[in-house]
């Protein structure tokens, strides 16, 4: 996004997210913010604060919010997740992997939980995580898609509770190229049984002409 000073000694923060659905921390010099959606709804957040500091979380999507506020000094805090990596596994699906980051001052412990709208399978769905102060965990998960999923970027969405029980969540973009699994034949294969075969259960057909590609 866009953060632009105003005439009135305050700042206009203009954020979005680039895919999918995500939060965001925003460490601020004022209590309230007032926000604006595109379509001109306006709500209010307040944030509890010390020293001068507030702390207001941020669901944000692909449309633009117009964030007032009356005086400067916006901060968008670090993920605490960081080295973000995906590596596809043709039918084994994509691994992902990812380091965790407790940047409090107390314990943290809880769950990632991974879901998907798409029927992506998740394994495993939910990870733990035990973090002192300052310390971070280098976690993994497995994810599967289904038979016939479109080739493209695809998410699953990732929700975790911050330690003091702040929900936030985001998005893992997975670029999926469609695969599918072929078995060996069997040692008794005989091309004179070809006209008794049965299609066994998940095989793939092929026997379109709009399945052949040329080069």
């Amino acid at each position: 996004g866009g953060l632009f000073k105003k005439a009135d000694g305050g700042e206009l923060a203009v954020l979005w997210s680039t895919v999918g659905r995500r939060t965001v921390l925003l460490r601020t010099a004022t209590q309230e913010i007032e926000l604006m959606s595109l379509f001109g709804e306006a709500k209010t957040l307040r944030a509890e604060g010390r020293n001068g500091e507030f702390l207001h979380r941020l669901e944000l999507d692909e449309t633009p919010v117009y964030a007032h506020l009356t005086k400067p000094g916006l901060e968008i805090l670090p993920s605490p997740i960081i080295s973000l990596e995906r590596s596809f596994g043709g039918a084994n699906g994509c691994k992902v992997s990812f380091t965790l980051v407790n940047r409090y001052g107390v314990k943290w412990t809880g769950a990632i939980d991974f879901a998907s709208k798409e029927g992506i399978k998740c394994n495993p769905a939910a990870v733990k995580f035990a973090l002192e102060p300052k310390g971070r965990q280098e976690l993994s998960i497995a994810c599967v898609p289904p038979q016939g999923l479109a080739r493209g970027t695809h998410l699953v969405e990732a929700s975790i509770k911050l330690p003091d029980g702040t929900p936030f969540g985001f998005p893992i973009e997975l670029d999926i190229r469609p695969s599918f699994s072929i078995p060996h034949l069997p040692e008794s294969f005989s091309l004179k049984d070809a006209k008794s075969w049965a299609v066994a259960e998940n095989a793939l057909v092929a026997d379109k002409p709009s399945q052949v590609a040329l080069g």
